[in-house]
């Protein structure tokens, strides 16, 4: 049980730096209830941490990668556009043009991540198709 907070929180795996499950036996323990994974493939970990109780979205940034994690059995995505800070798509498509872009294709819960600093930002990601947002730097500065 954690005993830093009794309030839910999450965490984010990034598969290419895990070398092995041990950490999904961390996060077990750490009450942790809901995942994001990114940097890896979805299916590497998906389904022995939905079979743990937790919540597990993938956070992608190309309409491919996003076929990959539905396929792999994710409950939700986050979607990165190229303003965000996290693994990038190649190729620059900006947050709110990648979240319709998946929207049009998957009907999963979606988080939109990149670029977005204020209520306008989440508003019209939300108006778009994403159920919430993911704001990192915001808060950090």
């Amino acid at each position: 049980m954690n005993h830093l907070t009794r309030r839910p929180f999450g965490i984010n795996l990034p598969l290419l730096l895990l070398r092995d499950s041990s950490a999904l036996k961390l996060v077990e323990r750490s009450g942790v209830r809901f995942v994001t994974t990114s940097a890896g493939n979805p299916q590497q970990y998906t389904r022995q941490l939905q079979e743990m109780g937790l919540v597990v979205y993938h956070a992608v940034g190309t309409l491919e990668l996003a076929a990959k994690a539905v396929a792999a059995g994710v409950d939700g995505l986050v979607v990165e556009g190229h303003e965000g800070a996290g693994f990038k798509n190649p190729e620059p498509v900006s947050t709110l043009v990648l979240l319709q872009a998946i929207r049009d294709h998957f009907e999963l819960p979606m988080i939109a991540a990149g670029g977005i600093a204020d209520g306008r930002g989440m508003a019209a990601s939300m108006t778009l198709g994403a159920e919430g947002v993911q704001m990192g730097t915001r808060f950090v500065s």
